[in-house]
């Protein structure tokens, strides 16, 4: 079963605010990776969730870093599913470490079109003008870059698949279109 806590909703519904400035125009982004097929029942399949999806915000990560970019690693667990807790500490780190992008990863099996999904979206952040109660005055923007890939969800697609291989095409594609 998926669960629709994902990150990209939030950021959807955080986003387009008022009062909205620049944050700080540095090369930092943090990358916040997380999966969204949380079993309520089994330990074992989050934790494989886990696993995916912190190799693939490694990889992600690692290709920014080739870039020249600063990033901040925010990995999280499938078992996270508060999301705005999960914001507010997003949020706190990227002021703490001067961050102006998030880079969300997600990899996780869409049971409904019978696809693998990988995705990379951007969002940037803004400074607002007055303090948020998560102790932080940044602010997410709308969304400027989203890539997903859908793969066939069967054992065979998944036994080839390799996620260094996706984060490179993914980041890649971002990096090209921000030229």
């Amino acid at each position: 079963m998926r669960f629709t806590f994902s990150l990209s909703l939030f950021l959807a519904l955080a986003s387009g605010t008022a009062n909205a400035q620049e944050a700080p125009a540095s090369k930092c982004v943090v990358v916040f990776s997380q999966g969204s097929n949380m079993s309520p029942s089994d330990p074992q399949v989050n934790r494989m969730w886990n696993r995916l999806n912190d190799s693939f915000g490694q990889f992600v990560s690692a290709e920014l870093k080739g870039a020249g970019q600063r990033v901040i690693e925010m990995p999280h667990p499938v078992e996270a599913t508060d999301i705005a807790a999960n914001m507010r500490r997003l949020l706190k780190k990227a002021q703490q470490e001067g961050c102006n992008l998030i880079v969300s990863t997600s990899m996780y099996a869409d049971q409904q079109t019978h696809q693998f999904m990988s995705t990379l979206r951007i969002n940037p952040i803004t400074a607002e003008r007055r303090e948020f109660p998560a102790g932080t005055n940044y602010a997410i923007a709308q969304e400027t870059f989203k890539k997903e890939q859908a793969d066939p969800l069967t054992k065979e697609t998944l036994d080839r698949l390799v996620a260094s291989d996706i984060a490179k095409s993914l980041v890649g594609d971002y990096l090209n279109a921000t030229k």
